[in-house]
This record gives structure tokens, C-alpha cells and sequence, in this order.
């Protein structure tokens, strides 16, 4: 009996009752709100990544400067360059085996001060460009 009475219920009527599906508009809404989200989150995150490039040239920059001086102690005179950390004359062993490039790949700036005075050590920073304000130094600004 079951069987015949699904049998008079018009597909129209049946339909009514099921499960409705998403319109048009309801999934355009959807996709709208999960884009701009997506956005947002991808805004902060590209700004955490920014800044963590920068705490990593930082820490870079203050490694480079203690292995300088681990080569002033050892040699009683800083570095011509950066490559003497590597090689360093007179039968030293080698301080690092590769001289790091900064998180943005370039090469870390050291400039040798003239007699004792103590040299700098800095990365040209996001831009690139030496000189700048986003500059990272091994002197405290």
C-alpha cells in the first residue's frame, strides 16, 4: 500500500518537501564573504612574513658582527672583508664555512673602520638599496 501511495504524490509536491539546494545568489554571497576574508588574512600574514625577514637580517647582522670580532681576537686586526672569515691568512681556521646573503639575496655591506675603530656591518634592507631608512645596521641609530 506504501508503494502506491509515493506513486500519487506529483514530483512538484515531492520536491517541496525534500532538501533545497543553494540559489545562485546565496553561493555568489558565500564566495563574496570567503574572498574577502581570504584577503585580510592574507594582508596580516604577508606583513608577519615582512617583518620576520627584517628580526632575521637583525640577528644576521649581530652573528656577522661576533664572528668580526672573534677574527679581532684571534688575529689582533679586523677583517679586510667579510671573505677572511672564511679563509683568513696565516693559517687561522676558517671562522664560517659560507658567508650568508641577507633575506632579501644580497650581499651583507661590511665596511672596515680605520685603525681600531670597530666596523660596521649592515644589509641594504627590503628596498635594496643602501643609504635608506630601512637600512639594518650593526651601529645603534
Amino acid at each position: 500500500m506504501k508503494e502506491n501511495r509515493l506513486a500519487e504524490i506529483s514530483p512538484a509536491a515531492f520536491a517541496r518537501t525534500g532538501t533545497r539546494g543553494m540559489t545562485l545568489v546565496e553561493i555568489m554571497i558565500v564566495l563574496t564573504i570567503m574572498a574577502s576574508i581570504a584577503a585580510v588574512v592574507g594582508f596580516f600574514a604577508k606583513g608577519a612574513l615582512d617583518n620576520a625577514k627584517i628580526k632575521e637580517a637583525q640577528t644576521e647582522v649581530g652573528n656577522l658582527k661576533q664572528m668580526v670580532d672573534t677574527y679581532y681576537v684571534s688575529a689582533d686586526e679586523y677583517p679586510n672583508s667579510l671573505d677572511d672569515l672564511k679563509s683568513p691568512p696565516g693559517g687561522m681556521s676558517p671562522i664560517v664555512k659560507t658567508i650568508p646573503k641577507d633575506p632579501w639575496n644580497n650581499e651583507y655591506n661590511y665596511s672596515k673602520g680605520g685603525g681600531s675603530d670597530e666596523p660596521t656591518l649592515s644589509s641594504n634592507g627590503p628596498d635594496g638599496q643602501g643609504g635608506t631608512d630601512d637600512d639594518i645596521s650593526s651601529e645603534p641609530k
